[in-house]
């Protein structure tokens, strides 16, 4: 992108808005961090924040759908236009796409775009435009295409879901419910939601507000935590004399709900900053039981003598199983990127597994469904550490399968994928 190529009325127009968070997405941040504090920072009105975050979402979700239809309508290559015209033109797809009115849309989106690129954005637009009218814009796309997921994911999820793929794959696409975890034994009603289906003690937002600001979030009676991840905390075998340490913890939500069950429970996180909203969370929802500590999993700074009686490894994944959330993610991660983390998740568990006293219960875990991070973890262990067996868990799911010595629940529109793996240490 030139220097000198500026979008105009940033944080005053939602176009603006869109098309800047967009360009900052596809430089490698986070859309699940970085929009909730663009928002929160900025003066736009719940509708204005609404329509913002539903564009973003859903242009990052069919990002490779759109740049496929656009690589066949423009005489340019994708990768040789500016980064601004690429994502004004992606949003003004998406917004096509979505039912938008699409004489506000491009020409509150041309409007805001640099002055040497509205003519490209407009021409190219307006020629999609008249393309969808006539169903011409998507056609002749392959599988991955239609459900704007590379190739190798969409395999990935046929070889492991099998019958499920179909519904799996088609929930990347689905924006996700807020879901909250109770905290407090007898929480406050949470008005406008329902109850999981995984988790039946969850309640899935129907209408989310201002979620910061919500009596319930506030009082701390409830945290937002998927039904995935309550599902890992809930199998932690534990009691009031127990000791847990929840490494890789941060955000925390899975530290907070297992620290309701246990005496107490060690958080540790490479990153510190991420660690900050696990101390903003236990100081919310009155959790005196947890102890923080930024430390390397492969590095733990505790002596090898101290031994807990569970150890809860939500290792660092590729995140296949929070596409739906983290919709960026599908163009940030390749296949190379997911055996390197395999990698990692040996060398983490390797470091852990000391710590694990006898009789005491390992529980590795990731929001994802790939192989090399599933049952190839489950096959090196069995090999590595024949003195950890495998425990059965009571789960009652059509979602959930055995998956070698542990269990995978597929990905729905109410919930994440989430592999667990529970061992006990003889």
């Amino acid at each position: 992108m030139s220097k000198n190529l500026k979008i105009h009325n940033v944080g005053k127009s939602t176009r603006a808005t869109i098309v800047d968070i967009l360009v900052l997405c596809e430089q490698g941040s986070y859309s699940n961090e970085i929009l909730p504090v663009r928002l929160s920072r900025s003066k736009f009105n719940d509708s204005d924040k609404a329509l913002i975050t539903k564009v973003v979402y859903s242009t990052l979700r069919q990002q490779i759908r759109i740049d496929y239809a656009l690589e066949k309508i423009s005489t340019r290559k994708l990768k040789s236009i500016d980064q601004i015209a690429r994502a004004g033109l992606r949003s003004v797809i998406c917004q096509l796409i979505d039912g938008f009115d699409m004489h506000a849309a491009l020409n509150e989106t041309i409007k805001v775009l640099p002055f040497s690129l509205k003519g490209f954005v407009n021409a190219i637009s307006r020629k999609a435009i008249e393309l969808h009218k006539s169903e011409m814009l998507f056609v002749d796309e392959p599988d991955n295409i239609k459900l704007s997921i590379p190739k190798w994911i969409l395999e990935e999820t046929q070889q492991v879901f099998g019958s499920l793929s179909e519904q799996v794959s088609h929930s990347f696409n689905q924006a996700s419910l807020v879901t909250l975890a109770p905290v407090k034994v007898n929480p406050i009603q949470v008005e406008q939601s329902r109850s999981g289906e995984i988790v039946k003690e969850s309640r899935l937002l129907t209408n989310t507000g201002d979620l910061k600001n919500a009596e319930y979030i506030k009082s701390g009676d409830y945290i937002v935590a998927d039904q995935g991840s309550q599902l890992v905390a809930s199998v932690i075998t534990a009691n009031s004399e127990s000791r847990v340490l929840d490494v890789c913890s941060a955000p925390g939500g899975k530290s907070v709900m297992i620290s309701r069950k246990v005496h107490d429970v060690f958080s540790s996180d490479i990153s510190p900053r991420r660690l900050e909203k696990l101390l903003q969370t236990k100081e919310r929802v009155g959790a005196k039981n947890i102890f923080c500590f930024a430390a390397d999993a492969c590095k733990l700074p505790i002596d090898r003598g101290m031994k807990f009686d569970s150890i809860l490894v939500d290792a660092p994944c590729s995140g296949l199983g929070v596409l739906r959330r983290r919709p960026d993610a599908r163009h940030n991660i390749s296949f190379e990127d997911m055996q390197k983390l395999s990698v990692l998740q040996k060398q983490i568990l390797q470091s852990i597994i000391p710590y694990v006293k006898d009789q005491g219960e390992l529980v590795y875990s990731v929001c994802t469904f790939s192989r090399s991070e599933t049952i190839a973890i489950d096959e090196w262990l069995q090999v590595e550490y024949p003195q950890l067996l495998a425990q059965e868990i009571e789960l009652d799911s059509p979602l959930i399968s055995k998956l070698g010595r542990g269990y995978l629940l597929a990905g729905s529109e109410e919930n994440d994928s989430m592999y667990i793996l529970k061992l006990k240490k003889f």
